[in-house]
């Protein structure tokens, strides 16, 4: 799997949503 930088941003981004929504729960 080729990781470009716009699957690279795509991925942080999801990870960080993640992280919020954890931290709101």
């Amino acid at each position: 799997m080729m990781l470009t930088r716009k699957n690279l941003m795509f991925c942080l981004t999801w990870d960080v949503k993640q992280v919020l929504s954890w931290h709101l729960i």
